[in-house]
């Protein structure tokens, strides 16, 4: 327990010393995700309508 105690505050305070590096990381992160994303609709947007009426 005192190491998952221990770990948790090291990444908390690993993510505040180095929030802005992180959130950038992840904002590129997600940008990229949904550029593919938008890629992979064009190319197949017959598969998506698929994927959208069962709820996924």
């Amino acid at each position: 327990m005192a190491r998952y105690v221990l770990r948790t505050r090291f990444a908390n305070a690993f993510y505040l010393a180095n929030r802005e590096a992180i959130d950038r990381y992840l904002q590129e992160g997600e940008k990229k995700f949904e550029e593919l994303q938008n890629s992979l609709r064009q190319r197949d947007p017959a598969f998506y309508q698929k994927l959208k009426k069962a709820g996924l």
